[in-house]
């Protein structure tokens, strides 16, 4: 499989790198090489790729640094008229495809943004605690138990999996699965507007906003969301409109509700939205 005159074991390799750093596969059926399969759309390039990474020793840390280095990693996703009406399906990469975050990201970021993310390695898996055997009388409390360790450590057990992953196209574990599916659908929407997780961090990330010593006034607050959330600052009327949202926000709370928690109530409906934007599951 790993010989020099067996250029397939690479190419498949190279291939499935290029497909998690890109969206697509320089062969666009990641799962099917042969026949069956797409031709690649750019032959020479993935050739170059296997010989490299056949060269480094196998080394896929190599071969991812030798794709992110590229200029064609480093492009941004913005629009061209020219390129798309030369290369409307974008397969010689004049810009970077805007595509979603795996499902163990979208998990961990909403953890990372509220401070709850424990990036150790935890001791041990909970299929180490279950009771009988798994499928018939066993005792499966530790699998459905929410954590905060990053999404790798997380067990997957067959008609187990957890329920924020499932929702957002985790490989199905009883299936070898190169490309997964991307889908867009109400479940999604539902989950991110009330989901324990979601509110827990929305909030958690609220308290953080209201208690930094050096955010001064709701305007850098706004602003400080943003840049956490999604990479970015507000523009103008982004601003003013949240502004303007928790200002109604609050006044709409009973009248006994004190002012602390009227603010703390309407910077987390703030923080949910954000996390619940497509852009906060989206790389541009």
């Amino acid at each position: 499989m790993t010989s020099k005159s067996n250029p397939l074991t690479a190419r498949v390799a190279a291939n499935r790198a290029w497909y998690h750093l890109f969206g697509c596969g320089i062969v666009a059926t990641v799962d099917k090489f042969g026949a069956l399969g797409e031709a690649p759309t750019n032959q020479p390039l993935l050739d170059y790729l296997a010989v490299k990474f056949m060269g480094s020793g196998w080394s896929t840390k190599s071969l991812i640094r030798e794709i992110m280095l590229s200029r064609a990693y480093q492009l941004s996703s913005d629009h061209s008229d020219a390129s798309y009406a030369a290369d409307p399906d974008n397969t010689l990469v004049w810009r970077m495809n805007r595509r979603r975050l795996d499902a163990e990201a979208i998990r961990d970021s909403v953890l990372y943004v509220s401070g709850a993310l424990d990036l150790k390695r935890p001791n041990g898996s909970p299929t180490q605690s279950i009771e009988g055997e798994i499928g018939r009388r066993a005792r499966t409390d530790a699998l459905l138990k929410e954590v905060t360790y990053r999404s790798a450590y997380l067990p997957i057990v067959r008609g187990m999996v957890p329920e924020f992953l499932s929702l957002f196209d985790v490989a199905d574990p009883e299936l070898v699965t190169g490309q997964r599916d991307v889908t867009t659908i109400a479940p999604q929407a539902l989950y991110m507007m009330n989901s324990p997780v979601v509110l827990q961090a929305a909030e958690t990330t609220a308290n953080n906003l209201l208690t930094n010593s050096w955010l001064t006034d709701d305007k850098s607050r706004v602003d400080q969301a943003f840049r956490l959330m999604l990479g970015r600052p507000p523009d103008a009327q982004q601003r003013a409109d949240v502004l303007a949202f928790l200002n109604n926000y609050a006044a709409s709370l009973p009248s006994n509700t004190k002012d602390e928690q009227r603010r703390l109530e309407a910077w987390t409906s703030v923080c949910q939205t954000l996390l619940a934007s497509a852009e906060f599951r989206y790389v541009y």
